[in-house]
């Protein structure tokens, strides 16, 4: 019996991933697309780790950075603990999401501030000089607006018995979830400057990407 069941599962692990193999590699079929949905929706614990874009944007970052493994690994733990420290164990979805862009904003603003020091501390042009500058401010703005959008959302946690903050599990009413949604409107048109401020830093780096470079370096010989 228990070596009938060990094959059978073998023979589902098989088949599921060569049905991952061919949607992934753009030889599926309507059947295939139908068959991949049903296995997502079965095991939403994988497939939700896997279709988190914020975790991998996260990963992806870590990977990018310009450290030995040991550092890397102690950033990586570093970002866990503040996660948990956030909450993000007993978090709903809405507060999660909220949780993951501050660490990830953080992340971001700290290596940007490293980079900054490190090439301030030499002798640097004008152009260099404001676009590190630059550079910084809208690092800076990006993790003050994510922390300000998750401590809205839990003033309105705390102010309003009938918020819950779980989407999909929210008392009162759909009223209720607007304004949680409402809660975001306002760091969300305060971004519309930081994408102004980060398109004029993105002209500038096209202009100076050889000094670019050679702070890159400056940066790596410091860390």
């Amino acid at each position: 019996m228990g070596k009938d069941h060990t094959v059978k599962v073998s023979v589902k692990v098989k088949e599921e991933l060569a049905l991952i193999r061919r949607v992934s590699g753009g030889k599926a079929t309507a059947e295939d697309f139908a068959a991949a949905r049903v296995l997502i929706e079965s095991k939403p614990d994988i497939w939700g780790k896997l279709g988190d874009l914020m975790d991998h944007a996260r990963g992806a970052f870590l990977r990018e950075m310009n450290m030995d493994e040991f550092t890397r690994q102690c950033a990586i733990f570093r970002a866990e603990t503040m996660a948990r420290d956030l909450g993000i164990e007993q978090a709903g979805p809405l507060d999660k999401m909220l949780i993951e862009h501050v660490v990830l904003c953080w992340l971001r603003l700290g290596l940007i501030e490293l980079q900054y020091t490190s090439t301030m501390s030499q002798s640097v042009t004008l152009t260099l000089g404001i676009y590190m500058e630059k550079r910084l401010s809208a690092a800076q703005k990006r993790y003050t607006r994510a922390c300000e959008s998750l401590a809205k959302v839990r003033r309105l946690q705390s102010r309003n018995p009938l918020f819950n903050v779980s989407v999909g599990q929210v008392n009162g009413g759909a009223n209720i979830a607007q304004i949680a949604l409402g809660a975001l409107v306002d760091g969300l048109r305060k971004g519309q400057t930081a994408i102004k401020e980060q398109r004029e830093v993105d002209a500038m780096l096209s202009e100076i990407q050889p000094q670019i470079k050679g702070a890159d370096t400056i940066a790596e010989s410091a860390m």
